[in-house]
């Protein structure tokens, strides 16, 4: 996947599972990133290109991830029972939108405020929301309930 940079992310095998790697293509050298989880190797950059989130096998439990690209420093955004997966970044890069598996199988969505301590709120409750995409306005005008 391309970020608004010109650089490409992409998902492999590596000695360890699954890794998320970035290429560069002005001089064609491509990184590790991170280790990603082998079900859900889905992931979303960053609209600024900074950051990209992923999913990472925690304790047995999926969590939400960023790595910063600069530097390939990941922090754990999410904790927990949940399985959290398909994230997907605010258009100001605030919030992350994610799936999120309870332990009695519901699926819903979930989000995280970046700009306020990393708080977690569910958004849907039906038990089957899944695959977020956000739009031009994102989630960045709205609060975080």
């Amino acid at each position: 996947m391309w970020s608004t940079t010109g650089l490409l992310a992409y998902t492999r095998a590596g000695s360890a599972g699954r890794e998320l790697v970035l290429f560069t293509p002005a001089n064609a050298t491509e990184r590790k990133l991170a280790d990603v989880d082998a079900e859900q190797d889905t992931f979303a950059w960053s609209n600024s290109g900074q950051s990209i989130a992923y999913a990472q096998q925690v304790d047995g439990k999926r969590q939400i991830f960023t790595v910063t690209v600069a530097n390939a420093k990941s922090t754990q955004i999410t904790k927990g029972d949940t399985d959290y997966f398909q994230p997907a970044y605010s258009c100001a890069n605030t919030v992350l939108v994610f799936t999120g598996k309870s332990t009695d199988g519901k699926i819903n969505l979930y989000q995280v405020n970046l700009s306020s301590n990393n708080t977690l709120s569910q958004l849907t409750q039906d038990g089957q929301s899944q695959s977020p995409l956000l739009g031009a306005s994102g989630l960045d005008n709205q609060r975080a309930p």
